[in-house]
Order: C-alpha cells, then sequence, then structure tokens
C-alpha cells in the first residue's frame, strides 16, 4: 500500500459519504493498475477475480455517477492489462475525481499512469 500513501490518507480525510467512497474505489482501481505493471503483472484469471470483488464492492456503495462509471471501466481494463488503455482510463478516474484528492493523491496517480505509458 505504500504506493498509495497519500491517496489511502485521503480516504481517511475525505467526508462520509459519496466522497469518501469515490476516493476508496480510486484507490481500489489503482491497486489493480498497478498490478498491470512489471515484467509478471498477475495472471489474467488474478486479475478478474480480483476485478469482480471490486466490481461488486462499486454495486453496493453511493459514490457519483460519473466516477463510479470512470472507476468502473478503469476496473474493467485492468483484467486484460493493457498498459496504455489502463493508463488512459486512470487519468480519466483521475480527473473526475480530483475534486476529492489533494496534490500528493493525484501525484501518486499521475506517477502510475506514467509508469504505464512506459
Amino acid at each position: 500500500m505504500s504506493r498509495f500513501k497519500s491517496l489511502a490518507t485521503a480516504v481517511g480525510r475525505a467526508p462520509l459519504g459519496g466522497p469518501r467512497e469515490a476516493v476508496m474505489g480510486t484507490l481500489l482501481a489503482a491497486r489493480l493498475a498497478a498490478g498491470t505493471l512489471g515484467p509478471n503483472p498477475g495472471a489474467t484469471d488474478l486479475r478478474a477475480s480480483r476485478a469482480e470483488g471490486v466490481r461488486h464492492w462499486l454495486g453496493t456503495v453511493a459514490i457519483p455517477q460519473v466516477p463510479k462509471a470512470a472507476i468502473a471501466r478503469l476496473v474493467e481494463l485492468t483484467v486484460d492489462g493493457q498498459p496504455g488503455s489502463v493508463a488512459a482510463a486512470l487519468a480519466k478516474v483521475t480527473e473526475v475525481t480530483a475534486p476529492y484528492l489533494d496534490r500528493a493523491a493525484r501525484s501518486e496517480l499521475e506517477s502510475l499512469a506514467s509508469a504505464l505509458r512506459g
């Protein structure tokens, strides 16, 4: 979790309700996106299982529709694990959740997107 220390802190600082759930969804999706990096990204079936868990969670929480749709799209793209597609979806999540994030949390997401782009 140390890769997303500021994002995790933002979860704790966000107001209860939609904003906190949006930041938590962003953290979960970012962790899935990070799992597609490196020479040995997780197996597709493992990524699919993790994505399914996050999709289920997303269906149970009250997140504003625009961030929820962007997070769901990012989660879906992590299954295939194509870094360029994941980076683009992560950039969209960063954009739509920016009102809930501080500079350090956004920087962590931007750094991940950059790493995904190679």
